[in-house]
């Protein structure tokens, strides 16, 4: 009913509606998922239900209309799969295991043996989609059962062999990764204060964030390649010329905090205003200063047809065009549209057709033995 909100939690007013959105919502593929919760009263702990963590609006879940999966497209049912899930999930008992770690000494090194037992799938058995792969049990260990030992016990080593791994780079952002680092960026602050004032807040609003990525795409700072979104070269130049404080949430987290103070009445708006002007000059003197120079190397072989400069390819909102780098020029033009090759700027091509055809005089003896030529055509 509110897709901006951020809230992870419902208020108590909410609690006696439950039942009567599971039935409304227990049908297809939930009606099984709804059974066992609509069989028994619901009793959500303080993890779900809390008034103090709800601001604006609660968290995003079925509402008590009848569901009607036949009425929804593609998008839409996937969509609804992840909220309804979710939902059913957080109603559900917890994940119940038993593991088991062994330490096994032998010539004096220290081999580790991991064992689970799963004692009740609890929320997992919502969750669960069938095909899908979580990455990260790629990276761990196989899950195995393992006998019962005393410490101290001396056993014999009837076999082994040694597993060849190889250590993997952090994966890139994707777009849904990178907008979960930017509403947990307070993961990155070490201060406890700070990172607490900015916690469930993040960089940017649930609003903005998709548009602050699109921003930069637009403005060649990152691009998409696949899946995954990969700096440019301007992006990175432009990280080695900002102020550490630009590149660290701890400044976010900074405003977040004085803002807090502010709303308390512990602090005073025009000192805030004050400050945030005078960081921002010295922030621009410091660019200024900097002998850092900056190389573009989107750098394409066509001149720009007003100043004469050589014009960059950059993305434009329907793929790729050529801009020149002069901003009192501002000329753009798709990228085909290449004077170095074979195509041809558009404004001058209607240029040259006003100018050889009916439209006007021509003023040279070239231009007259074309515009015969062409009359001559048109006869024949």
């Amino acid at each position: 009913t509110y897709p901006r909100t951020d809230s992870r939690y419902i208020t108590e007013d909410i609690v006696p509606t439950l039942p009567l959105r599971l039935k409304s919502m227990g049908v297809g593929p939930y009606a099984d998922l709804a059974r066992p919760l609509l069989q028994k009263p619901l009793k959500p702990g303080k993890r779900l239900v809390d008034n103090s963590k709800v601001s604006d609006h609660h968290a995003i879940i079925p509402t008590e209309q009848p569901l009607q999966l036949n009425s929804l497209n593609e998008e839409e049912r996937r969509l609804y799969d992840l909220i309804a899930r979710r939902f059913l999930a957080v109603l559900y008992p917890p994940y119940r295991y038993e593991q088991t770690t062994i330490i096994t000494v032998v010539e004096g090194e220290n081999f580790h043996s991991r064992g689970k037992v799963e004692i009740d799938r609890g929320w997992r058995a919502v969750q669960a989609v069938p095909g899908d792969k979580d990455e990260k049990d790629e990276e761990q260990l196989p899950e195995q059962t393992l006998a019962r030992h005393k410490k101290g016990e001396t056993l014999e080593v009837k076999s082994g062999k040694a597993g060849k791994h190889k250590t993997k780079a952090p994966a890139r952002y994707t777009e849904a990764t990178l907008l979960t680092a930017m509403e947990n960026c307070g993961k990155l602050v070490e201060d406890k204060k700070l990172r607490e004032s900015i916690k469930g807040s993040g960089l940017g609003t649930p609003a903005t964030r998709a548009e602050i990525i699109e921003k930069l795409i637009r403005t060649s700072y990152i691009e998409r390649q696949r899946k995954e979104l990969v700096p440019t070269s301007k992006g990175i130049q432009l990280m080695d010329l900002a102020p550490p404080d630009l590149r660290s949430p701890e400044l976010t987290a900074q405003w977040e905090q004085r803002l807090a103070e502010i709303a308390r009445g512990q602090g005073k708006r025009p000192d805030f205003m004050a400050d945030i002007r005078r960081d921002t000059v010295q922030l621009v003197q410091s660019i200024k200063s900097d002998s850092s120079t900056y190389r573009a190397d989107n750098v394409s072989k066509s001149k720009c047809p007003q100043c004469g400069r050589f014009m960059l390819l950059v993305n434009g909102r329907k793929g790729k065009i050529l801009a020149c780098p002069e901003r009192s020029c501002g000329y753009r033009q798709p990228e085909a549209e290449d004077f170095s090759g074979k195509g041809g700027n558009s404004r001058m091509n209607r240029r040259l057709m006003a100018k050889y055809s009916n439209q006007e005089e021509l003023e040279t003896n070239l231009g007259e033995l074309l515009k015969a030529a062409l009359a001559k055509k048109e006869q024949g």
